[in-house]
Formats: C-alpha cells, structure tokens, sequence
C-alpha cells in the first residue's frame, strides 16, 4: 500500500561506481577501463557501457549524474564526454556526437582516493546526494529490459509508488 501520509522527494540522481579494476573481466581490462568496453546499443550503434548507462538513467527521468572512478581514469572519463574536436563528421556522427556532449553536461566526477571497495566508492558520493533519494547503477552491468518503461524507470516507479529503498535483481540461471 503506498504511503500517502508522507511526501515523496523525486528520484532525481544516479551514482555510478567505475573506480574498480574489472577483476572480472581481466585480462582485458588491462587494455581498456571497463567503464569503456564497447556495445552495440539498441540503436544499433557501437558505445562504451558507461555512455548506454548513463543514457539508460537519463531516459529514465535522471538529471544529474555522478561517477566516482579513480584517478588514472577521470581524464579518459572528462574527454569522452566533453570533447566534440574529432577528424570527421557525417550525420550519424554528429547526433551522436550532440548525445555524448548532452550526456556530460549532466555528470559530477568524484575520485574515489582508496580503493576500498564498492559500499566505499558510493560513500564518496555522500555531498553529491546530499539527503536525496538515489539511483545506484553498476558501472559494467548492462539494463535491458523487454518491456517499457526501461529498467531504472521501473526501480524509480516502484520507489515513488512506495517511497521507500528498493532493490533490482534478475534472475540467472
């Protein structure tokens, strides 16, 4: 039953941890961050994760967006989501372009000193949330979902139906 006695705060922020090694996914991590491993999107064209979730945050009603990475990655981070100087051009390109520059307008990055792990990196992000309710989406974790609305859209909804802490899993087998 939802809460009606109390006033809901909008779920307007996303924290995405990147500041881990990518254990998992070594050794290739060894050439490329995780954050940047590249998909193809629904849309058919080729991005790092990091860029699909984050779209996937802001389609969902996200308005600012905070990566807590480490220090060796915060440039590769800025640049891919600031720089628009690029030897070519073409249509496709540049709305992609226009996408990526739109994206990083949003972003907060806040360097995570110690890797102290995962409860740790989201920690560092406390004066960004403030005592604002937020979305955690996992810096190498795809959302995909068959339905519509898309899967943060769906954690969001479930917290502004209940207002209280709500948790994603899916099922593996």
């Amino acid at each position: 039953m939802p809460n009606s006695q109390i006033f809901i705060k909008p779920l307007k922020k996303c924290v995405i941890p990147t500041a881990g090694y990518g254990t998992r996914l070594f050794p290739a991590t060894k050439a490329i961050p995780k954050a940047f491993f590249p998909i193809v999107d629904v849309d058919g064209i080729a991005k790092p994760i990091i860029h699909v979730i984050i779209n996937e945050a802001i389609s969902s009603g996200i308005e600012e967006v905070c990566i807590i990475t480490q220090k060796d990655q915060l440039d590769g981070l800025m640049r891919y989501f600031s720089q628009k100087n690029i030897p070519f051009s073409g249509e496709r390109i540049d709305k992609c372009l226009d996408e990526i520059i739109h994206l990083g307008e949003r972003i907060t990055y806040i360097i995570q000193e110690n890797a102290l792990g995962f409860g740790h990196a989201v920690y560092c992000a406390r004066d960004f949330v403030g005592r604002e309710p937020f979305l955690v989406l996992l810096g190498d974790h795809v959302y995909i979902s068959g339905a519509q609305p898309p899967c943060s859209k769906q954690v969001i909804d479930v917290y502004q139906k209940y207002g209280l802490s709500v948790t994603s899993v899916t099922r593996t087998l």
